[in-house]
């Protein structure tokens, strides 16, 4: 929708059903809704805004979905994975995602860009992936005094945190085929949380000249992304 010459709003609505007899969810769903912002109204910036949020869900959850496959005549009844363990590609979540960008018209042959990115993940799950965050951030400048010759230099910076928990089977209870967290198999005092912490600079710069027989182009690349992760034991 216009709301004058230079400002537009757009709104969408998505809803994607996938159907999976072997998966842990056999049928899921999921209801995605966006809000986007593009305004033109400076002469000298473009400004482009948008928002999304994801709400995923399932019918059943069955943490062994091959049980139907295994022989009968098996000797051992093992567990074959801890039953309120979500997996996260098929498991329920809330997604949100902002998402921001602005462009600048420093000179006639010379712009600037910003962009950022926020993503959060929570899929409301005792064990698993528990929670997911992303931040984004970019600067971008570009400089062209001729057709023939460009140069650019950007810098990106990404924070991700995600948390996780899960228990270590116990051998001597898969006897008791107990899937069930705080049983033998899966005692509370195996448990076990993770966060993981990784965050990475990017810096980059280039430069582009075409001669009238060869093109010279040259550029470089610094990367540093230190990863942490901190554990905790039951």
């Amino acid at each position: 929708y216009r709301l004058h010459r230079p400002t537009n709003v757009t709104v969408g609505y998505e809803r994607e059903d996938i159907r999976a007899p072997y998966r842990e969810y056999a049928r899921t769903q999921e209801d995605r809704v966006r809000a986007g912002l593009n305004n033109r109204d400076l002469p000298w910036a473009t400004i482009r805004l948008s928002y999304e949020h994801a709400d995923r869900s399932g019918d059943h959850y069955v943490s062994n979905p091959n049980a139907s496959f295994y022989s009968s005549t098996s000797l051992i009844n093992t567990p074959a994975t801890l039953a309120d363990l979500r997996k996260y590609d098929v498991a329920d979540r809330r997604q949100h995602v902002v998402n921001a960008r602005v462009n600048f018209a420093v000179a006639h042959d010379m712009d600037l860009a910003v962009s950022g990115r926020y993503l959060d993940n929570d899929y409301g799950a005792a064990f698993g992936r528990l929670a997911e965050r992303i931040q984004v951030v970019n600067l971008e400048w570009n400089w062209q005094p001729s057709p023939k010759t460009l140069a650019y230099a950007y810098y990106g910076w990404e924070r991700l945190r995600n948390r996780m928990s899960s228990i270590s089977d116990d051998p001597a209870g898969w006897a008791t085929g107990d899937p069930n967290a705080g049983g033998a198999a899966y005692p509370l005092a195996n448990r076990w949380d993770e966060q993981s912490k990784d965050d990475a600079h990017l810096v980059g710069l280039g430069f582009r000249h075409a001669f009238p027989l060869a093109i010279l182009e040259s550029n470089y690349t610094w990367l540093y992304s230190p990863h942490r992760t901190r554990y905790s034991f039951a």
